[in-house]
């Protein structure tokens, strides 16, 4: 068979070994319900992210800590506070509220108060 005559069927052989390619790399990648690429499974993450949306509620209703600039992250189980809030004792009131939240293991606090 001349060659002209193989050129569709190759073409077409490697178009259809490509896409099934693709396919068999998101179908054994993406299992679900197994580990995310950080390490923790879909339990752990949504366990985190109920932690942190605790916390910042509490933070949130609180009239003295509401308008300050507080960010809140969790991973397993350890609040990470950052930013800024007038004086020292807010910055102690902000992690005795994040320590009070059901699941916190340990709050780590990067919060700066303003100098004298």
């Amino acid at each position: 068979m001349p060659a002209f005559r193989l050129l569709p069927f190759l073409l077409t052989a490697a178009v259809l070994l490509s896409a099934t390619a693709g396919c068999a790399t998101v179908v054994l990648t993406d299992m679900g319900g197994g580990a995310r690429p950080d390490g923790r499974s879909a339990a752990e993450i949504a366990r985190d992210a109920d932690i942190e949306a605790a916390v910042q509620a509490r933070l949130a209703r609180d009239p003295q800590l509401a308008p300050s600039a507080l960010e809140v992250r969790v991973r397993d189980g350890v609040v990470h506070l950052s930013g800024h809030v007038a004086t020292a004792r807010l910055r102690e009131r902000a992690v005795r509220l994040a320590r009070g939240v059901p699941g916190v293991r340990r709050v780590l606090v990067r919060v700066t108060v303003p100098g004298p």
